[in-house]
């Protein structure tokens, strides 16, 4: 059992820090000062975040792995965590407790500019955008959510998503490409 993990999302990674100083936009987007205080004995082991994950080291140093490589995090350091990445707190030296600002961001900006750039320029209808926004996160819960909703037979949500996920797919793998050629 020493290499399984599990599920958390950003309302119960939030849980863990609020005694913190948090500002939040319901359940979807947020950021907090998470200064050491023994809170991430509770991340020592292995967690899958469904979240984007920003860790902005201010001082000290902590080391933690990101699916199954281990980093160390010092003094000015910045690191990302995409949705899906196992992380896990392997250290916080007793000397050096880190200082740490989260800046937690489940995918709400996309949705959103997504939303505003359909309805205000292409004019387009609340079900292709349903659409449209599943497919912008090639998330299928999202597509059958629009679809529940729409009127019965109607493929708008299947439409917008069918329409922006195979661009989705290709800038992933571009994006991802490029910070590899970038990083080099």
């Amino acid at each position: 059992m020493e290499n399984s993990f599990y599920n958390m999302e950003l309302k119960q990674f939030r849980e863990l820090f609020v005694d913190d100083q948090q500002a939040a936009l319901g359940d979807d987007f947020c950021i907090f000062d998470g200064r050491y205080s023994g809170k991430f004995e509770q991340l020592e082991i292995p967690v899958r975040l469904d979240a984007y994950l920003v860790l902005f080291c201010i001082k000290g140093r902590i080391r933690f792995s990101v699916n199954l490589k281990e980093f160390t995090m010092e003094e000015d350091h910045i690191a990302l965590m995409l949705p899906g990445y196992i992380g896990q707190v392997v250290e916080v030296p007793e000397d050096d407790k880190a200082d740490l600002h989260y800046g937690v961001i489940i995918t709400m900006i996309p949705p959103i500019l997504v939303t505003l750039f359909g309805r205000l320029v292409l004019h387009l209808n609340y079900y292709t955008l349903c659409g449209f926004i599943g497919g912008s996160h090639t998330d299928p819960p999202t597509l059958a959510f629009a679809n529940n909703m729409a009127p019965e037979g109607c493929k708008l949500p299947n439409m917008g998503y069918a329409t922006v996920y195979p661009l989705t797919m290709f800038l992933r793998i571009f994006t991802a490409q490029l910070l590899v050629l970038m990083a080099i």
